[in-house]
């Protein structure tokens, strides 16, 4: 899986992008939209297996930020042909760990 790294939020504009401009890179989970679905966190990913191809997919609750990486991650993106997203944007970044560890309770 390619994994593209990004350290600072001007390389991740929080905007929606059109998927007919560009997709996200492959693997990465981003805010996916899709009219009559609405949105959902999904990754872009290539599948060899038949019928092979690019496909989006749903990460359901299998994802978290790797803070040694400065990036989101997924265990599972099930991808589907009937997933047809129009627009993709990027996750924020969560607050820095130090920031929260300091964080009053």
């Amino acid at each position: 899986m390619i994994r593209r790294q990004l350290k600072s939020t001007a390389d991740r504009p929080l905007c929606w992008q059109s998927i007919k401009k560009e997709c996200p890179p492959e693997g990465v989970p981003v805010w996916l939209w899709e009219p009559g679905r609405g949105s959902w966190i999904g990754a872009y990913e290539y599948c060899g297996d038949d019928p092979g191809g690019w496909f989006f997919g749903d990460c359901g609750h299998s994802i978290w930020f790797d803070y040694t990486m400065q990036e989101w991650n997924t265990a599972d993106n099930e991808w589907d042909d009937d997933y047809k997203p129009l627009y993709w944007m990027w996750l924020p970044l969560p607050p820095d760990w130090k920031e929260k560890e300091e964080a009053p309770r």
